[in-house]
C-alpha cells in the first residue's frame, strides 16, 4: 500500500535527524576547524605585542596534492576509458569514451568538477557528486518573413511564442518574431558541499545506503522554475536556521545575507531532496523514491531506479564513509610550527628592542626612553662623573636553543611523510644538488615521494571517476535520443548513445601519472623507430608494421604527451588520407611509367646504335671483301702473268732442250757416220 504524505514526511524527518547525529556534528566541527587552518586564521591564543604568525601547512599540503591530481586528470589524456566487450566492440568503446568525455568536460565544466571534488576530499574528509538527467528548455529567437495568414494561424497553435507580428497591408503577408522552445536536456554533474549532504550514518557508500540526499537554499522563484505549482510554493513556510551555518561561514568567510525585503519571490527556503528506500507495494521489497521537502510540506515523490550520488575519500579508511582530511594529519604540525616560529620572531624583536631596568626619577623625559625614536637624545639626572649604568641598563635577551631549527626541520619531514608531498615535488632548484647523478637522484627521490599521491590518484579514478562515467552513459542510454557532436580521432562525429552499444565496463589508463605517460611515450617511440628501420631493411616487416599500426602508435604517443594528435596526424583510413594515398600511388605509377619510358628510349637508342654499328661493320666487311676481291684479282692477274711467263719460259726451255737434243742426236749421227767410215 502506498504511503501517505504524512507518513512520507515523518520518514523524511527521521532520515534528517539520523544524518544530523553526533557523528555528523563532530565532522562538521572538524571541517569548520579545517577551513580555519586552511585560511591561516589565528588560533585564539595570540597576545598583544607578540608575534601572531600562523604557518600555512594545511594550505600547502592541500594545494600541492590538488595540483598533482589536477595535472593527472585535468590534462588532455584519457585517464579512464570504456573497454570493448569483444573484438567487434572496439570502435564502439572508443565512441562511448569520446561521448562521456564530451559530456563531462564540455557540458559540465569538467575541470571545476575535478577541482571542487578533490579539494572537498582533501579538506573536508569526503566529496559527493550528483549525476542526473536534467530536463531543461531553452528559448531562441527566430524571425519569419512574408508568411500567409494560414501559416501565421498555425504558428499561433504551435509551441512557439509570438513576440511581435506585423502585417503588410498591401499583400497581406505577415512578418513575425518568435520565441521558440528548444530541448536542452542533458546529463548534469554537481559537487555537493559537504555540510549539505544528508546521508545514512550506517552506510559507507551512497549505493548501499538506506537513504541519501542533500539540502539547499532556493528561492520561491527557483521552486516555481523547477516545476512546482506557484500556489503550493506561495504557502510554504521557512524552517529555522541550519546547524551547519558555522561550517558554511568558516568555508565562505561571510555570513548568510538576509532575504530581500519586500520581494516574496526572492525569499530563501531550505529544500531537502532525499532518496529513500521503502516498500510501497507491500511485497516486502523496498523501492527507491525521490522526495522533495520544504518545512513540513512534501512537494513531490517519485519512484526512481538508482541513487544519483557518488562519493570519494582522499585518505580512505576501510569500513568508514569519512576518511581523513589533510587537517587531520598535518593540523598539529601547523600549530607547533606556528608556536616555534612565533617564538623565533618574538626573540628577534626582543633582541632588537631590548627592555631596560631604570631608576625612578632618573630621566628628564621618560617618554623618550619608552618610545625610543631613532636619533633621539635621552637626558638623565646624574651627578658629574656618575656612570649611566647606575640609572639604566638593558635586560639580557634570552637566547634561542640550538634545537629550534632542527625541531622545525623535524616537523617539515613529518609533514612530508604524512601528506605524501615532498619539497622535491613542490618545487626544488636542482642546482642545490651538485654531482654527476643529480638528475637521477632527484627523479628517484621524487618518485618515492609521489607513491602515496599516485595511489590516491588511482583510487580517485577507480572509485569516483569510473562510476560517474558509467552513470553518464547509462543516463544517456535512457534519455538521449539525439546524441551530440564530439571529436573522435580528429574528426567531428554525431554520437548517438543508442547506436554505441550497452557496455559500461571501464578501466584506468595504464600510464595514469604524467611521469608514467612520459616513460611510456618514450618506450613507444623507441619501438616505433626500431620497427620503421627494420621494415626498411627487411620488406617483409612492412606487412606486420603497416601505416595504420604506425598511426595508432604515434597517436598514442601524442595522447600520452597531452597533445591533440588530430591536429598533427591523419588517420590512414580516413577519406583525406585515402585520397592522398591514391594520389601518391598515381604519382608513383606515373614515375614508374616515366622511368619505363626512359628505359625504353634508352633501349631503342642502344638498338639504333647497335644497328648502326652492324651496318657500319657490314659496310666495313663489304669494303674489306671488295678490297680482298681486288687483291685476289690482282694476285690472280699477277699469278696468271707469272704463270704465262713461266709457261713461255718453260716452252722456250723445252724448245731449247728439244733443239739441244736434236743437235746432240745430229752430232751423234755424224759421229757414227765417221766411225763407220
Amino acid at each position: 500500500m502506498a504511503k501517505t504524505k504524512g507518513e512520507i514526511l515523518k520518514l523524511a524527518e527521521q532520515c534528517i535527524q539520523l544524518s544530523e547525529g553526533d557523528d555528523d556534528s563532530t565532522n562538521s566541527d572538524d571541517r569548520a576547524q579545517a577551513y580555519k587552518y586552511y585560511y591561516g586564521e589565528p588560533f585564539g591564543n595570540e597576545r598583544d605585542g607578540r608575534s601572531d604568525y600562523v604557518s600555512r601547512d594545511v594550505f600547502d599540503a592541500v594545494e600541492d596534492a590538488k595540483e598533482i591530481l589536477l595535472e593527472v586528470f585535468g590534462s588532455n589524456r584519457e585517464t579512464v576509458k570504456f573497454t570493448p566487450q569483444d573484438q567487434n566492440d572496439v570502435l564502439q568503446a572508443k565512441l562511448r569514451t569520446s561521448y562521456c568525455n564530451r559530456v563531462f568536460n564540455k557540458n559540465n565544466s569538467g575541470y571545476s568538477i575535478l577541482h571542487d571534488s578533490i579539494q572537498d576530499a582533501l579538506l573536508a574528509k569526503n566529496c559527493t557528486a550528483k549525476v542526473y538527467w536534467n530536463e531543461e528548455t531553452e528559448y531562441k529567437t527566430e524571425q519569419v518573413q512574408g508568411i500567409t495568414v494560414e501559416a501565421y494561424e498555425q504558428l499561433e497553435s504551435s509551441e512557439a511564442d509570438i513576440v511581435e507580428a506585423v502585417q503588410d497591408e498591401a499583400n497581406g503577408l505577415i512578418d513575425a518574431e518568435l520565441r521558440v522552445p528548444v530541448d536542452a536536456s542533458k546529463v548534469a554533474i554537481e559537487i555537493i558541499a559537504p555540510e549539505r549532504v544528508v546521508r545514512d550514518p550506517n552506510a559507507t557508500d551512497p549505493s548501499k545506503a538506506r537513504f541519501w540526499g542533500e539540502k539547499s537554499e532556493v528561492t520561491r522563484s527557483e521552486l516555481v522554475e523547477m516545476g512546482f505549482k506557484p500556489e503550493l510554493v506561495a504557502d510554504l513556510t521557512a524552517d529555522g536556521g541550519s546547524r551547519d551555518e558555522m561550517e558554511e561561514q568558516a568555508r565562505e568567510g561571510v555570513t548568510t545575507g538576509d532575504d530581500l525585503l519586500g520581494e516574496p519571490s526572492q525569499e530563501t527556503l531550505e529544500l531537502y531532496e532525499l532518496f529513500i528506500w521503502w516498500d510501497d507495494e507491500g511485497d516486502g521489497i523496498a523501492q527507491l523514491h525521490q522526495v522533495f521537502k520544504v518545512g513540513n510540506t512534501i512537494l513531490e515523490t517519485e519512484e526512481v531506479q538508482r541513487m544519483p550520488y557518488f562519493s570519494w575519500a582522499a585518505l580512505r579508511v576501510a569500513h568508514r564513509y569519512d576518511g581523513l582530511s589533510t587537517f587531520d594529519i598535518v593540523g598539529d604540525i601547523q600549530k607547533l610550527k606556528s608556536i616555534i616560529k612565533r617564538q623565533i620572531v618574538d626573540n628577534l624583536l626582543i633582541s632588537n628592542n631590548q627592555s631596560r631596568i631604570a631608576r625612578k626619577g632618573a630621566f628628564v623625559n621618560p617618554a623618550d626612553w619608552i618610545e625610543n625614536p631613532v636619533g633621539a637624545t635621552h637626558w638623565v639626572k646624574a651627578e658629574k662623573g656618575e656612570p649611566i649604568s647606575n640609572f639604566v641598563m638593558d635586560t639580557p635577551a634570552p637566547q634561542l636553543t640550538p634545537l629550534t631549527m632542527p625541531a622545525l626541520e623535524m616537523l617539515n619531514q613529518d609533514k612530508e611523510h604524512r601528506a605524501g608531498v615532498s619539497r622535491l615535488t613542490s618545487g626544488l632548484n636542482q642546482d642545490v644538488i651538485s654531482n654527476q647523478n643529480a638528475d637521477d637522484m632527484i627523479n628517484r627521490m621524487t618518485s618515492a615521494a609521489m607513491r602515496r599521491m599516485m595511489g590516491m590518484a588511482r583510487r580517485y579514478a577507480e572509485l569516483f571517476l569510473i562510476p560517474i562515467f558509467q552513470e553518464i552513459y547509462t543516463l544517456a542510454l535512457e534519455h538521449d535520443q539525439e546524441g551530440l557532436l564530439a571529436e573522435v580521432d580528429g574528426e567531428w562525429q554525431q554520437l548517438n548513445p543508442q547506436e554505441m552499444g550497452e557496455g559500461v565496463d571501464m578501466e584506468v589508463t595504464t600510464a595514469l601519472t604524467p611521469d608514467d605517460a612520459e616513460m611510456r611515450a618514450r618506450t613507444l617511440m623507441v619501438l616505433h623507430n626500431s620497427l620503421t628501420q627494420g621494415a626498411q631493411m627487411d620488406p617483409s616487416l612492412q606487412a606486420i608494421y603497416s601505416p595504420q599500426n604506425k598511426y595508432s602508435v604515434l597517436r598514442e604517443i601524442f595522447k600520452l604527451s597531452g597533445q591533440p594528435s588530430p591536429e598533427f596526424l591523419t588517420d590512414p583510413n580516413s577519406a583525406p588520407a585515402q585520397l592522398q594515398q591514391q594520389l601518391m600511388q598515381a604519382q608513383q605509377q606515373l614515375q614508374q611509367m616515366t622511368m619505363q619510358n626512359q628505359q625504353l628510349q634508352m633501349a631503342m637508342q642502344q638498338l639504333n646504335q647497335q644497328e648502326l654499328g652492324i651496318k657500319a661493320q657490314d659496310a666495313q666487311t663489304r669494303q674489306a671483301k671488295a678490297l680482298g676481291d681486288l687483291d685476289l684479282k690482282r694476285q690472280k692477274q699477277i699469278t696468271d702473268a707469272s704463270l704465262g711467263d713461266r709457261k713461255q719460259s718453260l716452252a722456250e726451255d723445252a724448245e731449247a732442250h728439244d733443239q739441244a737434243i736434236d743437235d746432240l742426236g745430229l752430232a751423234m749421227e755424224r759421229a757414227e757416220v765417221r766411225v763407220t767410215i
